[in-house]
């Protein structure tokens, strides 16, 4: 601008006269104070092509006025010296409600660039000082309305007037959202793209992200696998799609897809039934984000191809603001405990119990009336492994920077012991986000997280359960010997070790630790004005070690003389994308954005783990693993994948009422057969902007009213490495007294293997109403996958039962529906509310040659419960089973469905699944002066629990404790007989109601007012803020389990709904504070 060269003759005209022909042929806006300028200075000035800068020293000459260039491209003229003794003055004004015309607190106020701000009082009044001279912006913020901005000019040593009126708003129409390589105003979005913000992540003290999605965004489904620090979740995005493939959806991280197959990252050396490895997810930091955006349907989702049919969930970090350089630092501690107990026998009554059954047997009954009197309450196992835990967390981030470096540094420590002894995680992390503006065109920056994560985990599987054990433990024997030692000898009643659950917990080694870097370097450059080149090189490291072992003094490691494992896998996944983008406008209706660009990534495992067992001492444990009597194996995994993509996106808006997009991308991939290495993944969407129309405003009913419908196709790669090959297997033979080693095949090759196909079509609707106070966003989808990987019968004559075949289709269908309110605004007391909804409907539709598959994956090991089943015509996740009919003769009896007078496996039907009919959240935000209260309940409706523990717990068997229903009645008892109330067969008597209403997070904060800061002495401080919340707090639930919110097997689509000896969900409450300096 100030380069730019004009021509002028100006002869004794006033000085004032002369800055206007001067801005007026630049195009140039010039900001000054005539107590500042002599306007009326005669000027004489002939100049031919010279720059605007130079015109405008010539004219200032002798006016002792110099020229103040701002970083918006605009000019101020200050009085001579200021530039050395900065001058400053004052913005002050008052924040409205432009319906009600109150006076609006608590509203952000702040100068741009300049890191200056100021909150308004209730009366809505605010002023800013120490505002440099010049020309700024000033921006008025506050939630429930629309952020207003103001261009002013600062004159020195004077308070210049600036009043906001402010619109109640729902939803920030210009909000920006994450869309895959690039960003867009929530207004002109086609697809069906959910956001969840900072500020809602901030609002519940959350370990993992996946965590701050639950009850946030309709159609996303979170259930967490455990109460396990540490714990993985489950996350489906409009349903389940596949049944052998995997069902998470993709996470992209600041534009770098992350890792979170833990079967490939991990070695499998826990010991966890269920859980493979720590979350993958919870290496990131939630304070550390920025913004959350979920990409639904196949149109918004298919720039990423093979990878989206599960759904995007996109993660934007936080960065720094130029002019605004700022320290934040927070802590909080919180409490945890378990919500229930389950009601179990205690020491007296299961000795009566076990007489009770041992006389039903016709055996002589084991205890004597004295030796019952004797007992009490014995050992309560619950209360021996429960515990209230602590978990502890500090935080702190500097950013800021200047017009061409800006910088994002954060750092935090989190210490989460488990509400079950011997279980804890603890993680550190560090974020370094830069971005640098090199030149006028080029740009360039980095992205960059690491985290180390360690845990102890609870030992589940097998003789390990500490769960499962401590149910089942009779309430007659002791934690520990009058010698101090833990007791783990005979059990009388089973005449086998006891596998004591407080040893299991506190003396098994079941330790992970993990290393995880993520992180990119990219470089823009403008290649013209509207077109844009970009590079990324993108990174994402994980290293894991698992560490196991189980001494000679309690189970497993009872029987084998100690027994132990060490399993290390370092997983390496780099991407390079480059992509040119383009937009710009054709007149006054045509605008376009145009994307293109190609991707490369290579993910490399290495693994090692190894397995001995039988030491000497248990005093080196995993660190003397070469001292062990018995080697048992030795592994090394390689696993490796590529791909190779193209794709491109183009935005037509006609009028800003007609937007069309066209997606499209193609992937190749080395998981899959040679003859269907690429596949093509295009979309399409249209979205009307109906409220712009005529004949809609005549209406007088819509703020703003959009309609939208997409179809598209998306893939599903998450298959495993080497499906598609003909693998073979080691094996070991004894010939002539030696050892040999050879290999025999594995699997049968299928080059014809390819992805799992999902097409999708999306009909939406965004309605904003009542001046913008409330938004309604309404979605029907329906989505259909075809060619599921499924294990295929084969001839026997080929050697094999079946191989990975592309056979089968499964679709989900549902609604989605979300509200935003502000419901109060304009006074002290503010009110919004958040509501969303989601119905899906899932279907097998075909199986192939089958139209039932019967325990397609095997649960409760060693509860002879395995009730899986596929059948066509029902959900994935069903229960197969008996039907209880009564007691008849003090024994369960159950239908005979197929009429032929036996009770056999075909009498066996669909007696429930877990997927939830609808479920829910509900956020209502209040404030009163500086007191904010936030309230999230969140629900869950019509999903069935398979409750194995319950099936272990009323056998009534007279060997393990049992549930107080054995001897007083409940569900499926009504006349109870002790010894033989049930058998262990798999039917709907453990069939539970998993509907649920919970308190997910209550929230009370307080701001302090900035004066009080001031008398304080505490001047430096920008913000303060106080505040406890509570999770889990009240929980509404018919379930009699621990915990309606779990899945044992959360890993797997096939086995959902499973409570197994898991490991219970918590209460916590919490203490906290940040502060902003």
């Amino acid at each position: 601008m100030f380069r730019q060269r004009i021509s002028l003759d100006l002869k004794d005209v006033p000085l004032g006269e002369a800055l206007s022909v001067i801005a007026q042929q630049a195009g140039l806006r010039l900001t000054y104070s005539a107590a500042v300028v002599p306007l009326d200075e005669p000027v004489t000035l002939s100049a031919s092509n010279l720059t605007v800068g130079a015109v405008l020293s010539a004219v200032l000459y002798d006016t002792e006025v110099d020229v103040l260039l701002t970083a918006h491209g605009q000019a101020a003229l200050v009085q001579r010296g200021a530039l050395g003794e900065p001058q400053v003055g004052a913005v002050a004004g008052r924040v409205t409600d432009s319906i009600s015309g109150h006076g609006v607190g608590l509203a952000t106020v702040s100068v741009e660039g300049v890191g200056l701000r100021a909150t308004s009082a209730d009366d809505g009044s605010y002023r800013i000082a120490n505002v440099p001279v010049g020309p700024h912006t000033v921006k008025a913020a506050r939630i429930g309305y629309a952020a207003v901005s103001k261009l002013v000019t600062v004159l020195a040593d004077q308070d210049i007037a600036v009043d906001f009126a402010l619109t109640p708003q729902a939803t920030e129409l210009e909000q920006v959202v994450a869309i895959g390589y690039g960003t867009t105003e929530r207004r002109e979005l086609t697809g069906a793209v959910s956001s969840v913000t900072t500020d809602q992540v901030a609002a519940a003290p959350v370990t993992s992200l996946d965590q701050a999605l639950l009850g946030r965004a309709p159609g996303v489904e979170v259930v967490t696998s455990s109460g396990q620090p540490g714990a993985g979740a489950m996350v489906r995005i409009r349903g389940g799609n596949s049944i052998k493939a995997g069902n998470d959806p993709l996470y992209v991280i600041d534009g770098v897809p992350v890792t979170t197959n833990l079967n490939d990252a991990t070695t499998g050396t826990l010991l966890g039934e269920g859980m493979r490895g720590l979350n993958p997810i919870a290496a990131v930091d939630p304070k550390d984000i920025e913004s959350i955006e979920i990409l639904k349907d196949a149109s918004a989702g298919a720039i990423y191809g093979a990878r989206a049919a599960n759904g995007v969930v996109l993660i934007t970090t936080k960065r720094g603001r130029a002019g605004q350089n700022s320290v934040s630092f927070g802590s909080y501690y919180g409490i945890q405990e378990v919500r229930r107990t389950l009601p179990l026998l205690n020491a007296t009554q299961f000795a009566q119990m076990v007489n009770a059954a041992y006389t039903n047997a016709g055996q002589p009954a084991p205890y004597s009336p004295a030796a019952i009197a004797a007992l009490g309450s014995g050992t309560d196992w619950q209360n021996a492994i429960l515990r209230s835990a602590p978990m502890r967390s500090v935080d702190l981030s500097f950013s800021g920077g200047d017009a061409s470096t800006t910088y994002y540094v954060s750092g935090s420590l989190l210490q989460n012991d488990g509400v079950v002894i011997g279980s804890d995680m603890s993680r550190g992390s560090f974020r370094l986000n830069l971005d640098r503006t090199v030149s006028r065109k080029l740009r360039i920056g980095n992205r960059l997280s690491f985290s180390r994560s360690q845990a102890h985990v609870l030992p589940n599987g097998g003789a390990a359960s500490v769960m499962l054990n401590a149910l089942t433990a009779p309430p007659t024997l002791p934690v520990a010997t009058a010698g101090g030692e833990y007791f783990t000898g005979i059990n009388p009643l089973t005449g086998r070790p006891f596998p004591n659950p407080v040893a299991t917990a506190l003396a098994i080694t079941n330790e992970e630790r993990d290393n995880r870097a993520i992180g990119n370097v990219f470089a823009e450059y403008d290649l013209r004005d509207g077109l844009t080149f970009r590079s990324t090189l993108g990174l994402d490291f994980l290293n894991s070690v698992q560490d196991y072992y189980a001494p000679s003094t309690v189970l497993p490691g009872l029987n084998t003389g100690g027994e132990g494992s060490r399993g290390q896998a370092e997983t390496v996944s780099w991407s390079f994308e480059n992509t040119i983008h383009y937009t710009g406008r054709f007149g006054q209706v045509h605008s376009l954005d145009l994307l293109a660009g190609t991707t490369l990534q290579r993910t490399n495992t290495e693994g090692v783990s190894g397995w001995s067992q039988d030491f000497l001492t248990d005093a080196l444990r995993v660190s003397g693993l070469n001292t062990a009597k018995t080697f048992v194996g030795v592994w090394t995994p390689a696993p490796h994948s590529s791909l190779a993509s193209s794709f491109a996106r183009a935005n037509w808006g006609i009028a800003d009422k007609y937007l069309f997009t066209v997606t499209g991308r193609v992937d190749g991939s080395s998981k899959f057969g040679a003859g269907h290495r690429y596949g093509l993944f295009p979309s399409g969407a249209f979205a009307w902007r109906a409220s712009d129309e005529a004949f809609v405003k005549r209406l007088g009913l819509f703020d703003d009213l959009k309609l939208r419908v997409s179809y598209g196709r998306t893939g599903n790669q998450d298959i495993g490495n080497y499906a598609s090959l003909a693998t073979l297997g080691s094996t070991v033979y004894v010939l002539g007294g030696a050892r040999a080693i050879g290999f025999v095949p594995n699997s049968l090759a299928n080059p014809d293997l390819k992805w799992e196909t999902t097409n999708g079509v999306d009909v939406g609707a965004d309605v904003t109403v009542l001046r913008s106070r409330v938004t309604f966003t309404a979605d029907y989808y329906s989505k259909k996958t075809h060619d599921l990987l499924l294990d295929a019968r084969v001839p026997s004559s080929s050697g094999f039962g079946s191989s990975v075949q592309n056979i089968g289709s499964v679709r989900n269908r549902g609604f989605e529906l979300s509200i935003n309110s502000v419901n109060l605004t304009g006074g002290v007391l503010g009110w919004e509310t958040s509501l969303n909804l989601a119905w899906n409907r899932n279907q097998v539709l075909n199986l192939g040659a089958d139209s039932i598959i019967i325990d397609p994956y095997g649960v409760g090991g060693g509860a002879h419960q395995s009730p899986t089943v596929l059948k066509v015509g029902e959900p994935i996740n069903s229960f197969y089973g008996w039907v209880y009919a009564g007691l008849q003769g003090g024994q369960p009896a159950y239908k005979d469905l197929d009429g032929d007078g036996l009770i056999t496996s075909s009498d066996r039907t669909i007696i429930g699944n877990a997927q939830p009919k609808y479920t829910g959240g509900l956020t209502n935000r209040l404030t009163f002066r500086n007191f904010e209260l936030s309230v999230l309940l969140q629900w869950s409706v019509g999903n069935k629990i398979y409750n194995i523990n319950r099936s272990l717990l009323t056998a009534a068997g007279g060997t393990a404790n049992q549930l107080a229903d054995v001897a007083v009645g409940g569900p499926g008892i009504p006349a109870p007989k002790i010894g033989n109330t049930f058998e262990s067969r798999e039917s709907d008597l453990f069939v539970e109601d998993g509907s649920y209403l919970r308190g997910k997070n209550i929230r009370l904060s307080y701001s302090f007012p900035a004066t009080w800061l001031q008398t304080m002495r505490l001047q430096a401080m920008r913000r303060l803020q106080l505040y406890i919340s509570a999770q889990n707090l009240f929980t509404v639930t018919n379930y009699t389990g621990y915990d309606p919110e779990i899945s044992e097997y959360a890993t797997t689509n096939l086995a959902q709904g499973f409570d197994f000896g898991t490991y219970p969900q918590v209460r916590q409450v919490t203490f906290g504070f940040s502060a902003g300096f």
